[in-house]
């Protein structure tokens, strides 16, 4: 009923319950949102792997190898032994083949009158590696090692000045230094004699500042800062890899505790060519279901079996979200592949 001595209560009234009705269907709103959306069809297992995400060659025809001296930088007679010695290092360290030392393919070298100075015929190559029992030759050329400075004059404060009426710059002075390695390595088998890779690697570490900030670091410590820099790719001469986190994706309903997980395809082989990738987890090889890189192995090997006489051979991954099927021949697939415990 309007009340006839003030319309405006009757419209403030309207407003309230009209208000309180949005409230209602807004909170209904908020509240009820249907059925929860399906899990997704799979699980992530948080792991640590080793990067060799398309490795640059197939390592698999190295079992020892051998640091030749590198060349030396022009204005560093010394590099080439420092840069030699901490590549020797990093594969000794790695692990993942034995390594002839310098000092005794040096002892060699002496004794059949043979010299590395400048170019590494492929005879020579081949020389070396029946010589020295190694099926590899790391050789390398110092491109650059070198120290560059600069100095100048900067603004480094403000003075005021009454005669003026104004603030004067301040100057004083500043410096630049930077430390630079260019070294280029190259992998030769030495069973044919032909560089099998080559990369330059580069690292580069600079201070700047007053020249008393500059010169608390001295040049030893920022040579080893740019070589730590340059040799942040050498992970690439291992078939090991340098170690990262990742996320893999096996199916929701994977019931096994391990599974086989894909961490590099090999180039040239049938799994690149059929596309196979890093990440990849194979569920069955010829019907069978696969939980390690081991059992893998031995289905793929067993190619003369009655069992996978034929021509080809499914093998099904988990990749994303979904199941992929592939055909591969029996035999080696071109794959390396880490067991990881998923169990739940």
């Amino acid at each position: 009923m309007l009340d006839q001595r003030n319309p405006y209560v009757d419209m403030a009234r309207g407003t309230a319950v009209a208000s309180a009705a949005i409230m209602l269907i807004l909170a209904n709103g908020c509240v009820s949102h249907g059925p929860p959306p399906p899990p997704p069809p799979y699980r992530s297992i948080s792991i640590e792997v080793e990067d060799t995400v398309n490795p640059p060659f197939d390592h698999r025809f190295i079992d020892k190898i051998a640091v030749v001296q590198f060349s030396s930088y022009a204005s560093q007679p010394g590099a080439g032994k420092i840069m030699a010695d901490r590549f020797e290092q990093f594969l000794v360290e790695k692990g993942a083949y034995t390594v002839v030392s310098r000092m005794e393919l040096s002892h060699l070298l002496r004794e059949a009158n043979l010299s590395l100075e400048g170019y590494l015929s492929p005879d020579a190559a081949r020389r070396i590696g029946k010589m020295a029992g190694v099926s590899a030759l790391l050789v390398g050329n110092v491109e650059n090692y070198d120290m560059q400075e600069t100095s100048w004059q900067e603004v480094v404060g403000r003075q005021w000045n009454q005669a003026k009426y104004s603030y004067d710059p301040i100057y004083g002075s500043a410096q630049k230094k930077t430390a630079t390695i260019v070294v280029t390595v190259k992998v030769i088998n030495t069973t044919t004699g032909e560089v099998v890779w080559s990369k330059t690697f580069r690292g580069s570490y600079w201070r700047k500042g007053p020249p008393s900030y500059v010169s608390e670091e001295s040049d030893y410590d920022m040579f080893e800062h740019a070589m730590e820099e340059a040799l942040e790719d050498a992970w690439l001469l291992t078939p090991y890899g340098k170690k990262r986190q990742a996320w893999v994706r096996i199916p929701r309903d994977y019931a096994a505790g391990t599974c086989a997980h894909v961490v590099a395809v090999l180039p040239d082989s049938q799994a690149s060519r059929i596309g196979l990738a890093p990440g990849d987890v194979v569920l069955t090889y010829g019907g069978r279901q696969v939980v390690s890189g081991e059992q893998l192995q031995s289905l793929a090997s067993a190619g003369a079996d009655s069992q996978y006489s034929e021509s080809s051979v499914e093998l099904v991954v988990f990749r994303g979200s979904a199941s992929r099927s592939f055909t591969v021949r029996p035999g080696p697939i071109g794959i390396q592949v880490q067991t990881l415990n998923v169990a739940r």
